[in-house]
């Protein structure tokens, strides 16, 4: 009987129009104790880069560490997120004692998110003293991911007491709360952010033939891209839905991703012909610079990922243990997800709305498998995730 007054209490909620801000504002209630982390790992580099005053040797000014312009809008809109485009770059690292003098010459580690590096400029600008101001604005962006996060499930799923699970499974999971805690992550939580938006203007320009929605929805995109690049996840979120959920003639369904191809496609050859991208290090692997060591990376990679998102098991054990470890662990983590499969196979089936999110978790592996599995990159990959969980409730207890 009480299980019953729950669910019936659940949907009412998530049938409620206010019920994605009321997520959004639980989100940052939960998520309060992050605001006294101060800075860490690499902020402290963005703090170099961000303020004009740092007292740090004159030797180190006019470097890839620190360029002339630093601590102006235009340098850290250009290289903050970057240590070293060139061989000359690293030789001058190396020089200066600020990387071992082992690291490869073939090293590059330069990241192109304007618009995030922007966001934390402003930071400086208005509280440069204050950690905790930074890490509120850190806040803010969280409790809009959950609130457009809540509103894209409720555009797909309705209003039905699965909406409110799902959200209320992603806003609490675990994997969240690093994200939000690390300043230097903000970028993720700004381009899922617009990525959503993205969604759900495409989604309204589909189904109800609205052309000013399908032209915000790559302009969205834009956004998402120049805060980081793993906001090509979104494109596999629109591949999904125009492969599974779009009604549409194939052609028409086709020429539907043509605005969003042009947008990453664009976007790509702007970060290519500036120098930016990360390869030789083998934590980050560039997919455009290095596309064979990356699709061998990804196999091995995506398995660590989808451990991470459906287990205890944290994907960061791909590379934080020894090798017989990791074997272990992955073989164990291979076991459970055959075990999961086979439980939502039925699903699957039968549901083309769980289809659509299977799909789409799935192709969320593959920007994120450019880099070392770690459960702080699974956002993309949660939204399609505990969407998959919901409905599969759903169908067990009839919602």
């Amino acid at each position: 009987m009480w299980t019953r007054r729950f669910f019936d209490s659940l949907h009412r909620a998530a049938a409620h129009r206010s019920f994605p801000l009321a997520m959004g504002l639980f989100a940052m209630a939960i998520m309060l104790p992050s605001i006294g982390h101060g800075l860490f790992q690499d902020d402290v580099v963005h703090w170099a880069k961000l303020r004009k005053d740092t007292l740090l040797p004159e030797r180190y000014y006019g470097t890839p560490l620190l360029p002339r312009d630093a601590g102006t809008a235009a340098g850290v809109m250009r290289d903050m997120f970057g240590v070293a485009r060139t061989t000359e770059d690293i030789q001058t690292l190396r020089d200066l004692g600020l990387v071992p003098w082992w690291t490869s010459e073939q090293l590059r580690v330069s990241n192109w998110r304007p618009l995030a590096a922007l966001t934390h400029w402003l930071d400086y600008r208005f509280f440069p003293d204050s950690p905790v101001g930074m890490h509120v604005h850190n806040l803010l962006w969280f409790g809009a991911v959950v609130v457009l996060v809540t509103t894209f499930y409720r555009r797909l799923m309705g209003g039905t007491w699965t909406v409110g699970l799902a959200a209320f499974l992603y806003t609490v999971d675990e994997s969240n709360y690093f994200p939000v805690a690390w300043l230097a992550n903000r970028n993720l939580l700004m381009a899922l952010s617009f990525s959503l938006l993205a969604l759900l203007c495409h989604d309204q320009w589909r189904r109800r033939s609205r052309a000013g929605y399908g032209v915000a929805a790559p302009l969205f995109l834009v956004l998402a891209l120049l805060s980081t690049e793993a906001a090509v996840a979104a494109f596999v979120y629109l591949f999904a839905y125009a492969v599974v959920l779009d009604r549409g003639p194939r052609l028409r369904r086709a020429l539907s991703l043509v605005p969003a191809v042009l947008v990453i496609v664009g976007w790509r050859v702007v970060y290519n012909s500036m120098g930016h991208g990360a390869s030789g290090g083998g934590f980050v692997i560039d997919p455009g610079r290095e596309p064979v060591t990356y699709a061998l990376a990804a196999l091995r990679r995506a398995p660590f990922l989808l451990i991470g998102q459906w287990t205890p098991l944290p994907a960061d054990a791909a590379w934080m243990f020894a090798e017989r470890v990791q074997e272990w662990f992955l073989l164990r983590g291979c076991v459970f997800l055959v075990l999961m499969a086979a439980v939502f196979l039925p699903l699957i089936r039968q549901d083309r709305l769980s289809l659509f999110w299977l799909v789409a978790m799935m192709l969320a592996l593959l920007p994120i498998s450019a880099t070392a599995p770690m459960n702080r990159n699974l956002l993309f990959v949660a939204v399609g995730g505990f969407a998959l969980v919901a409905r599969f409730a759903g169908g067990v207890l009839g919602g």
